[in-house]
């Protein structure tokens, strides 16, 4: 779901990093973009990809679409996204994982 909201957002002008622990898949993306296939049509788009969250910054939005088992981790690797405004939309696991960097 991750990539979906990714070239979603992207698609409709905003600037979109893509944060992954799967070194392969940011490679793809960065080489040739995030690639979207389905009812709406197949779609490529451009989006900053990484496997550190700290290339990214502060953001204003934060989405952490991952299996319920790697929200803690999840969570603790993109504190630096956070700045200084976080808390809606948190489930305890995500406190956890912020709490534990």
């Amino acid at each position: 779901m991750g990539s979906v909201y990714a070239a979603l957002l992207a698609e409709a002008g905003h600037d979109i990093w893509a944060i992954d622990s799967w070194r392969e898949h940011v490679d793809a993306i960065r080489a040739k973009g995030l690639r979207l296939e389905g009812a709406s049509g197949d779609h490529t788009v451009k989006v900053h990809a990484t496997t550190d969250a700290a290339d990214a910054g502060p953001c204003d939005l934060v989405i952490i679409a991952t299996k319920t088992m790697h929200v803690e981790q999840a969570a603790a690797s993109a504190k630096p996204l956070l700045g200084a405004r976080f808390g809606v939309g948190k489930t305890d696991a995500t406190w956890r994982g912020v709490a534990r960097s």
